[in-house]
């Protein structure tokens, strides 16, 4: 049996279910009927940090059923601890999508280096990601809508050139190196005319 001590009655004569408010670990299985608990039993582990409270829903000999009713902040992540009925998301990604501190919203294009070249492709706003260790080549679209803008990280080892597309420039040349670990945003701004922001 999993407890020490502190079984207790519904308190005060009355005819409660009984509880163990100082057990040393879980509860299991054989925490049942045959040891006096009942549906609304109450267990308390304090062999942990902080106390884990459970609550049994089914108390079958040999086969009781215990809910665990209390969760750590690690179990319910950082939104847990931000004291607000309303959650700003500033910055992360879920589901390949990355939301940057100013709200916007990105999906994320990973792409492993390799000897050679990929085309950056699709609608503005997005967020390409190059991983490895060999250097690579990302080509700007020729010629967008104004206001086109990607950002892209190197998470490699390598350079990574951004070349252009056609007879665009990108900061009045004909690409751009990034070191490993550098993150730029590229956005043209006129007709063949990208530029690079820090």
């Amino acid at each position: 049996m999993g407890f020490a001590g502190g079984i207790l009655g519904g308190g005060g004569g009355s005819s409660g279910p009984q509880n163990n408010l100082t057990a040393v670990g879980a509860p299991a299985v054989t925490d049942d009927s045959g040891d006096g608990y009942s549906q609304l039993s109450t267990w308390i582990d304090t062999s942990v940090t902080p106390k884990e409270i459970y609550v049994c829903i089914d108390a079958t000999l040999g086969a009781a059923v215990w809910l665990k009713t209390t969760l750590t902040i690690d179990e319910l992540g950082t939104m847990a601890t931000q004291d607000s009925y309303e959650v700003t998301i500033t910055g992360g990604s879920i589901s390949g999508v990355l939301i940057t501190a100013d709200g916007v919203t990105m999906p994320v294009t990973n792409i492993a280096s390799s000897a050679g070249s990929d085309n950056i492709t699709g609608g503005s706003n997005r967020l390409y990601r190059l991983t490895g260790t060999l250097t690579h080549t990302f080509v700007l679209p020729t010629n967008p809508t104004v206001g086109t803008r990607y950002r892209v990280v190197n998470s490699s080892t390598g350079a990574l050139t951004i070349a252009r597309g056609g007879s665009d420039t990108i900061n009045g040349a004909t690409s751009f190196v990034m070191a490993a670990n550098d993150f730029f945003e590229f956005e043209i701004v006129a007709a063949n005319t990208w530029i690079v922001r820090y």
